[in-house]
């Protein structure tokens, strides 16, 4: 009977490497959120929120210093792929000078926001920048050969280093700043990590060999990975951390507040999939474009199949017994937290189902399209928030018509992914 399994496993590469980014990303988790209890007994919530605050900053700096050059690296040949890295690197250090540079001419405005900021402080947030664009350069970089098991230990490394450089820097009475060490230590180690398994497996090696005509040359020909994600990233991640001030201008705190608990209790658990999938799928549809273009497209139908059918379950059950699940866990004073859940499944299923996939743009050189639906959703968040407050609906009724309003997005997105996978061809570039 378990060589039976055993035998499922080995044979279902694509499931067995899913559940090797799962298991990692979530064992990282679990040790951040078991250290949460001694985290709150040394550090107090203003600590946590200014360090939420400025390592949010270095997140949104991090998510285009590279200028997306590293999204380009799976599915190109080797030396094309070296040579997107050795791009994300410099473009990373680029980025990192003229953002802490900026950091120190507009220190007076920030110092207004958060007071206890000295200017010092700004070198951790570029430090943290810097770490985690490397991180993500090079994990694009092992999708590329397939390292699973590197990217998952670096989840680990990160969470460990997180927990551990906050804990120390904690006890030796830092205060927020040991929080944002710990965070940079985190990034720093997983990158490391990264790195040095790609320097003893010699796949470093190329660095001396690169020359500027070629970095040129590469950039110039993966130049739209540069002109469309930078805005669509800039986009999508304005929409995502703007929901929360939108509903509390509109709404009311309280209200943002229910809202917050239950995003957070259906998305979070999804992103640990949705990264895995997207990783895994990432580099079996850039090998399939290459070799076997044919059967991309049937792959990507089986891999929509595939997660729509495992999230069917769940996604019923939540739609069905939400509210009182989450007043189960939370309590009685939640029961709107549930109800907001309840009409937020539909788009949750949807995001889980398409996301990954989107990758598919990413090794189809189609940046353009990212970028249109970004702009969807932006539209979306407007239309829905402020048209419904405009007309006088409730919070759950403007949430039930932003969740239907992305439905339909994530379906229209799905329908062009089908069409430029089926093409059977891939630009330049």
């Amino acid at each position: 009977m378990f060589r039976f399994f055993e035998l499922i496993r080995t044979k279902n590469s694509f499931i067995n490497n899913i559940s090797v980014l799962v298991t990692g990303t979530a064992l990282g988790q679990t040790i951040y959120l078991i250290s949460l209890p001694f985290l709150s007994r040394i550090f107090s919530p203003d600590d946590f929120g200014i360090a939420t605050t400025l390592i949010s900053i270095a997140a949104i700096a991090a998510s285009i210093a590279t200028f997306k050059f590293d999204t380009a690296i799976v599915g190109r040949s080797k030396n094309e792929s070296e040579r997107l890295l050795a791009i994300s690197i410099i473009c990373s250090l680029l980025f990192t000078l003229v953002f802490l540079f900026l950091l120190h001419i507009s220190f007076h405005l920030i110092s207004k926001t958060i007071v206890e900021i000295k200017e010092k402080h700004l070198f951790l947030i570029a430090a943290a920048t810097l770490g985690m664009s490397f991180e993500v350069a090079f994990r694009f970089f092992h999708i590329w050969s397939a390292q699973y098991r590197a990217i998952s230990r670096a989840s680990i490394w990160r969470n460990s280093g997180r927990v551990a450089g906050a804990v120390l820097f904690g006890l030796l009475s830092f205060g927020w700043v040991a929080l944002v060490i710990g965070e940079v230590l985190g990034y720093w180690l997983a990158a490391a990590s990264l790195i040095l398994l790609a320097w003893r497996q010699g796949r470093l090696r190329f660095v001396p060999q690169v020359t500027s005509r070629t970095l040129l040359s590469t950039a110039k020909k993966h130049r739209n990975y540069a002109l469309w994600l930078v805005p669509s990233t800039l986009i999508d991640t304005f929409a995502f951390n703007s929901l929360v001030p939108t509903i509390i201008f509109l709404y009311g705190a309280e209200e943002a507040g229910f809202f917050a608990l239950a995003y957070r209790a259906l998305m979070a658990p999804l992103g640990l999939i949705t990264l895995a999938l997207a990783d895994v799928f990432h580099h079996r549809i850039a090998d399939l474009s290459l070799h076997e273009p044919a059967k991309a497209k049937e792959f990507l139908f089986k891999c929509a199949g595939y997660i729509a059918a495992v999230g069917a379950l769940p996604t019923i059950l939540l739609a069905w017994q939400g509210e009182f699940l989450f007043t189960a866990v939370f309590g009685d004073a939640w029961a709107t937290s549930g109800k907001m859940l309840q009409v937020m499944v539909p788009w949750a299923l949807m995001q889980i189902t398409v996301s990954p996939l989107s990758r598919a743009i990413l090794v189809y050189n189609r940046p353009k399209i990212k970028l249109l639906f970004d702009i969807s959703a932006l539209f979306a968040l407007v239309i829905s928030l402020y048209g419904g407050r405009y007309i006088g609906l409730d919070l759950i009724t403007s949430i039930l018509l932003l969740s239907v309003l992305n439905v339909f997005a994530y379906i229209l997105y799905f329908t062009i992914l089908v069409r430029v996978v089926g093409n059977d061809r891939r630009e330049a570039g």
